[in-house]
């Protein structure tokens, strides 16, 4: 009876309980727009920098319509372009939120009826619930989990060792703290069944939604590596791997290190393997092999900290079943802005964007609010664009702030997620966040960053000789 009705309550979204937000009071603005999800849908790292200006500079102000969100620039357009005198942008968004707390969020926040809801969610899935270094429980339980009884048991037992601050990773190269397959398949689950809640919520309403299909920057190292393959090799697969990455990172040889590799891919399979085969497609513009490559990498991440494509593929299923208009980050980056890779050219970090590509969506947004007849057409939605000078006047959005803010994310990036990756690869990480660095260097004038630009890069001397010696061998290093 158990099994049975667990096996019920799983398989029917109606079975949630349905959002009960405090009771709506009236909408008096022209257009009243909410954003929910993570801190990309709060506008990070611009609207962080825009705070910490404001306690810094007495002076300096944001503008009343509030700090810079997801929505910002559609509010912009929308009081410029279609001169609506009224709109309104809430957002329900925070760093670190999984779905199920923005969507918690709004019910508990809410007051005012919106008449659009723009729900962006789904790179913190994994990390907003498990820590670093959680341990599975028996594989020899793992058939437990099959039965939906079974799997709640040993996800309890799982769950019960969840430390929101374990910070810093203390295992191996190939991570024996693997997500069990139970909560893998209840984890995804979970993502869904809330936001099948929100869509019932907003069809019960009357309220128009849309579904952002999230993005992550494919250029970002994998936090954890899972080995999957033949357990007899995954010794010779470690030493395989090492000696590509001599051959790639120190003799600079990309044809000798991608061999080494794609042998390895023949007989196993792992995040930080496909990562590294990507870079290279991508280093030699081999751009399909390294779309695959580098897609395959994300997937297989075993903590991560952008969005798997799966999750993709259902959220939009999800949209598809209930007739939604969805916007899929993938084809805005592609299609709209003509970037075959979301790489760091989209990105500031791992998965928030550049100015552009908050302008890109907007511009997607205002599109399918034309095509609902939520606001008449009258301008040329193509040309829609933010100049320089309407970024620093109207959104309080000055290039200075902007370096600020992306330097802030640098910074977040060497802190927070740095200390997430195996211990002697934490080198390929810091690369790559001083890669964003030198896109913004000749704008880092300040004390402060060229203090940290200096730590930066002494952390990235220690970390490269612990890389060396990691991949050499103590004897050669």
């Amino acid at each position: 009876m158990v099994e049975a009705g667990l096996t019920i309550y799983y398989a029917n979204p109606s079975s949630l309980p349905s959002l009960k937000p405090p009771p709506y009071s009236e909408n008096e603005s022209e257009f009243h727009l909410v954003v929910l999800g993570a801190s990309t849908s709060k506008g990070t790292p611009y609207s962080g920098a825009q705070a910490n200006t404001m306690k810094s500079d007495p002076r300096f102000k944001v503008p009343d319509d509030g700090s810079f969100n997801l929505l910002t620039p559609v509010q912009h357009w929308m009081k410029t372009w279609y001169k609506y005198s009224d709109v309104q942008v809430e957002s329900v968004a925070e760093g670190g939120f999984s779905a199920e707390y923005a969507i918690g969020r709004y019910c508990e926040t809410s007051r005012i009826k919106p008449d659009v809801i723009v729900l962006y969610s789904g790179h913190n899935e994994w990390q907003c619930y498990y820590s670093l270094n959680m341990m599975p429980p028996p594989r020899i339980l793992d058939s437990l989990g099959k039965l939906k009884t079974g799997s709640l048991l040993l996800r309890k037992a799982f769950m019960r060792q969840a430390v929101p601050n374990d910070k810093e990773y203390r295992g191996e190269f190939f991570s024996r703290h693997e997500v069990p397959p139970y909560e893998v398949a209840y984890n995804k689950s979970r993502y869904l069944r809330h936001v099948e809640r929100l869509v019932r919520h907003c069809k019960d309403e009357g309220i128009f939604l849309v579904i952002v299909i999230p993005e992550s920057n494919y250029m970002i190292p994998p936090v954890r590596s899972i080995y999957k393959g033949p357990r007899q090799r995954m010794a010779e697969a470690e030493r395989m791997f090492k000696r590509a990455m001599h051959e790639k990172h120190f003799e600079k040889d990309d044809e000798a290190a991608r061999q080494i590799l794609e042998d390895i891919r023949s007989f196993c399979s792992f995040a930080k393997l496909h990562f590294e085969l990507g870079e290279i497609y991508y280093a030699h513009q081999q751009w399909q092999e390294a779309q695959d490559a580098l897609r395959r990498a994300m997937d297989e991440d075993g903590m991560p900290d952008g969005i798997k494509s799966d999750y993709q593929s259902a959220l939009k299923r999800v949209a598809k079943r209930h007739d939604i208009p969805y916007i899929s980050m993938n084809r805005v980056i592609a299609k709209d802005m003509g970037i075959t890779i979301p790489d760091n050219s989209c990105f500031v970090d791992q998965c928030h964007f550049r100015l552009p590509v908050y302008e890109a969506l907007s511009r997607r947004i205002i599109k399918i609010f034309e095509a609902h007849d939520l606001i008449d057409a009258p301008t040329r939605s193509r040309e829609l664009k933010i100049s320089p000078p309407e970024y620093a006047g109207h959104l309080a959005l000055p290039e200075e702030i902007v370096i600020t803010a992306m330097l802030a994310s640098v910074r977040w990036v060497v802190d927070v997620e740095v200390p997430a990756h195996f211990s002697r690869t934490r080198w390929t990480r810091l690369n790559s966040a001083r890669k964003h660095m030198d896109l913004i260097e000749e704008a880092a004038l300040s004390q402060y960053w060229t203090q940290f630009r200096y730590i930066l890069d002494t952390d990235i001397a220690d970390s490269r000789r612990t890389f060396r010696e990691w991949v050499l061998g103590a004897e050669d290093s």
